[in-house]
């Protein structure tokens, strides 16, 4: 295997005895470290490998299929940078919180991609994450004009500093490709905001108080966009750049109503497990934002600014939570099956995980549970004409269009 590898990535040809020298290291029965000394060994010349990365992930893929293992993703640069052994360590030292139990570049990550549902333009977007408690560092186009424009942002968390005492900078594109400002104001343009949907965090001053029928008709579109969204993944009626349109914006919905279920989901299994893991499945490979977005993926995008406008749910709201938890759970199940028909069985194992860790939180499981007892229940009545909680349809069930347009293999039986 080291051997085809070092051919495949032209470090060492076979046959070519000026090629490098390399070793491999076998300390565990499921890896090897492999180290080459980027000179040939008889010219002397140097050797500068061209997209070695991509060719060792194609040398391994192929081996994994020729082994019969579990397949890993492609190199398709779509992955974010995981946080160091030096940040956990350090994260572990500073001991703030939520921080500690990941690090400041996974807390930070969080935190922007809440805020960009939260807010549409950069000056909200800035206001936003400074409420929340996070250092921001706009940059302008002209240094210490505003009036020049934003064209960059930095954040950090307060009290993370270097061995000099410097706040720990970081820019959106190093959290993550699609959180660079750039990316962001694609994303806001993507999708218009509803007429008459309440006040948003932006530029403005936020709303103090939001109206119980703001909050039920942000509860309502956020559901009915779900849903809407959940038929047409099922239906298979959407291409595969479509597909990726809806997944992208499935994922501000999750950031969404991990935001407004803050309150009935105290161990942040929406925002915080969930959102991390289905965030894998929202990348599109080769790139940072899809390609387009079709309506209903504008649809589900501009109902996830409308609900994440009213910051939270009122304390009685389980029921609430409840309906967008279980609504939410069934657009990452056709995510995880569209990614299944797609062939990319790593995007398709993070939304299957999400999916799990969605059924799992307490108040939407018990919502399946009682949902017929809850309908006909004298006291906790849905006085606004809404339907109770309805269970997910387990996989099995649904049908396979991807596979009957000849578009992939047929969807795994489960999630």
């Amino acid at each position: 295997m080291v051997e085809d590898l070092m051919d495949r990535t032209g470090i060492a040809r076979r046959g070519d005895v000026d090629g490098c020298r390399w070793g491999a290291i076998r300390h565990a029965v499921d890896h090897v470290h492999v180290a080459a000394v980027l000179v040939s060994q008889v010219s002397g010349r140097r050797v500068a490998p061209f997209r070695d990365f991509v060719r060792a992930r194609e040398t391994c893929q192929v081996w994994e299929e020729r082994l019969g293992v579990v397949r890993t993703a492609g190199a398709d640069r779509s992955s974010v940078t995981g946080p160091s052994r030096a940040e956990l360590e350090k994260a572990a030292r500073l001991g703030l919180g939520e921080i500690s139990e990941s690090s400041s570049r996974e807390w930070l990550r969080r935190q922007v991609r809440a805020v960009a549902v939260q807010a549409r333009d950069a000056e909200g977007f800035v206001a936003v994450l400074s409420r929340r408690g996070v250092s921001v560092r706009p940059r302008y186009a002209v240094v210490g004009d505003r009036d020049s424009g934003m064209v960059g942002y930095a954040v950090s968390v307060p009290g993370d500093k270097t061995a000099a005492g410097r706040p720990v900078w970081f820019s959106g594109r190093r959290l993550a490709a699609d959180l660079s400002l750039p990316n962001l104001r694609a994303r806001w343009a993507s999708a218009v905001p509803v007429p008459g949907q309440p006040t948003t965090e932006g530029s403005r001053a936020a709303a103090v108080w939001v109206s119980s029928e703001c909050r039920a008709a942000a509860v309502e579109g956020a559901v009915s966009a779900m849903e809407q969204a959940t038929a047409a993944l099922s239906s298979g009626s959407l291409s595969d750049l479509d597909g990726d349109g809806v997944a992208h914006a499935a994922g501000d919905m999750l950031a969404a109503v991990g935001v407004v279920t803050a309150v009935q989901d105290p161990e942040g299994r929406v925002s915080r497990v969930a959102g991390d893991v289905f965030d894998r499945a929202t990348r599109v490979p080769g790139r940072v934002l899809p390609v387009r977005w079709p309506l209903v993926a504008v649809g589900l995008r501009s109902a996830a600014w409308e609900l994440a406008a009213v910051r939270h749910l009122s304390e009685s709201g389980e029921a609430d939570a409840a309906r967008l938890i279980v609504a939410l759970a069934a657009v990452v199940a056709e995510v995880a099956a569209l990614r299944e028909a797609q062939r990319r069985p790593a995007q398709a194992a993070a939304a299957r995980r999400s999916y799990d860790t969605l059924a799992a939180v307490p108040v939407a499981a018990a919502a399946v549970v009682s949902a017929w007892s809850v309908s006909r229940s004298p006291k906790v009545g849905h006085s606004r004409g809404q339907e109770p909680p309805r269970p997910v349809r387990p996989v099995a069930s649904r049908r396979a269009p991807f596979r009957d347009r000849g578009q992939g293999p047929e969807r795994s039986p489960g999630l």
